[in-house]
């Protein structure tokens, strides 16, 4: 059972951190109500089949391209770190369950065979007093 937890909390862990550094974002454009508003019935509204319908695209310059590339790199090495270590101590609470359970099963065992070597000499003294 408690592998299985912790099968589920490392999944978790990567889906949580897949989604937690997504960096490319996206927001709608700003629409004036007070430029809608105060066009009339009577006015003519633009033919939308002459509008463009891509707008020219505008040059970047390489500097932020390489330093939103560098950033972005930068953000996922340290993501994958941190996953990577969030990994690693699951897996070390599941050795050292492990190595528990092994203990105590050998506890067990010994004093399982301890009952029993104490028990045959008991008879044994009992039968001499005898």
């Amino acid at each position: 059972m408690k592998k299985i937890f912790s099968i589920i909390l490392v999944m978790l862990c990567i889906f949580s951190f897949n989604t937690f550094f997504n960096t490319q974002t996206s927001s709608a454009k700003s629409y004036n109500i007070i430029a809608v508003s105060t066009t009339t019935i009577d006015q003519q509204p633009e033919d939308v089949l002459e509008r463009p319908v891509f707008e020219p695209e505008k040059k970047q310059p390489k500097v932020k391209k390489i330093t939103g590339k560098l950033s972005s790199l930068i953000i996922k090495i340290f993501g994958g770190i941190l996953l990577c270590l969030v990994i690693i101590i699951c897996l070390s609470f599941i050795w050292f369950a492990n190595l528990q359970r092994q203990r105590d099963k050998k506890k067990k065992r010994l004093s399982a065979n301890a009952n029993v070597i104490n028990a045959v000499d008991n008879f044994a003294k009992h039968r001499i007093k005898r």
